[in-house]
Parts: structure tokens; C-alpha cells; sequence
């Protein structure tokens, strides 16, 4: 099936919604190849993507969980309750993430690997995941994909820390906090400032990472410290 096209700010809630009964150990990134970054042409490229998937191949669904295209979208494909069809002998136990482009030739833009960031961040998070668990292509098949041109170690870094690399965040245009959703930025602000939650040591605030009970009862116990405090 082809899903719905998703937002950064909104898709980790959206995840959250997804029922998974599915054990899931790895999220495994791939490539398009074909279609390349510059020929994609929104919701006609993923249609085509998916007639390839069911007519060509053969397959139940179109093989991939999510795409992330060039220009930071986010799409649904075959539902996380159903095993993928995008990595031999590793389909029952992952989540196949493809981003649209071929990464053997074309450089990886910004949008696109925001985005990317955004989705193998919140995958990782939603089955408690670490990010060694995120894994290439190429790991499990004679290919270069998710592309030549893509390191596994940074792309684990950057999943790790929940953003795209400091050096791409800045600028007239850059947003001050791109892992915290816009909707909830100011609320995340000023939740820092009055010492309810901490920011990380990079700077980021974690704004799609989900809460633990732990982690509740602490912020509430400094929100009741600082209304006690005022009173």
C-alpha cells in the first residue's frame, strides 16, 4: 500500500500510533537507486515504486516501510505489523527504510537527511533500540547500497545524537532546536529554563524521544518543587 506523507514534527507521534506486533531487532537503511534524487516526483514516484514492488517483483505491498525523499518527505509504505521485502533473510525481524536517490553518484541533501534522521531515530526509540542496531544493505548483500557514498559510523552518530551535524544547522535559515517538533519548541525552551528537563550535552533537547515513567515522576517532582517555590 501507499501510505500517507508524513512531516518531520509530526512523524513520531504518528509512529507511536502504528500497532507492531512484530519483534523488531534492526532498522535497515537502503537506497532507490533508481528512481536517482532527481527524478523524484512525489506521490507519482512512489506509485511507480510500487508497481515495480507488486507487478514486476511480485510482492504483496511495496517492499519498504518508509521513504524519505530529496525534498525531507516522509512516506508510509507497507504497514510495520507486516514484514518487509527489502533485505533477504532479515525481512521477519527489521524495518526497511529507503531513501530516494542513487548514493552511489548523487550527494545527500540536508532536508533529506533530516528527515532521515527524524525516522531511524524514532524507529530506534519506539523498540528501545540502540544505534548499532541500524544497519545497511550492504551488510547482508553483495551491493554498495544505501550507496558508496554513505558511512555507516556517521550515520550512526548522527542517529544517535537525534540531528543533522552542527555545522549543517547553521545559518539564516537554520532552526535552533530541529529535533524538538516546532508546535512544542517554546514549551521545550522553557521547560530547560525552569530547570524541569535538561538539555543534552550537545545542546539538543530530544524533543521526538519518548518519555519514561521514571523520567515523568522526575520532571513532575521539579514542577511541584517549583511551584512550592513560588507559593
Amino acid at each position: 500500500m501507499i501510505g500517507k506523507k508524513l512531516t518531520r514534527d509530526r512523524f513520531a507521534y504518528w509512529l507511536s500510533q502504528q500497532p507492531c506486533p512484530r519483534h523488531i531487532g534492526e532498522i535497515i537503511l537502503h537506497h532507490t537507486w533508481r528512481p536517482t534524487a532527481a527524478q523524484y516526483r512525489g506521490e507519482a514516484t512512489i506509485k511507480a515504486i510500487h508497481r515495480v514492488h507488486t507487478q514486476t517483483n511480485g510482492w504483496s505491498d511495496i517492499g519498504y516501510h518508509f521513504l524519505v525523499a530529496p525534498n525531507g518527505d516522509i512516506w508510509a509504505g507497507r504497514p510495520l505489523a507486516r514484514a518487509g521485502a527489502h533485505t533477504k533473510g532479515r525481512n521477519a525481524h527489521s524495518i526497511g527504510v529507503c531513501l530516494i536517490g542513487n548514493f552511489d553518484e548523487e550527494e545527500l541533501g540536508t532536508a533529506q537527511r533530516r528527515a532521515a534522521v527524524v525516522v531511524l531515530r524514532a524507529c530506534l526509540d519506539r523498540f528501545k533500540l540502540h544505534s548499532e542496531a541500524l544497519n545497511f544493505h550492504r551488510d547482508y548483500a553483495p551491493k554498495s547500497c544505501p550507496g558508496a557514498l554513505l558511512d555507516k559510523a556517521q550515520w550512526r552518530a548522527w542517529v544517535s545524537q537525534g540531528l543533522s551535524p552542527p555545522e549543517e544547522e547553521e545559518g539564516d535559515d537554520a532552526e535552533e532546536h530541529p529535533d524538538v517538533p516546532a508546535w512544542a519548541r517554546e514549551a521545550m525552551e522553557w521547560c530547560v529554563e525552569q530547570g524541569l528537563i535538561k538539555g543534552m550535552p550537545d545542546g539538543s533537547l530530544q524533543g521526538y524521544r519518548p518519555v519514561t515513567r521514571a523520567e515523568l515522576a522526575l520532571v513532575l517532582r521539579r514542577f511541584y518543587d517549583l511551584l512550592a517555590g513560588e507559593s
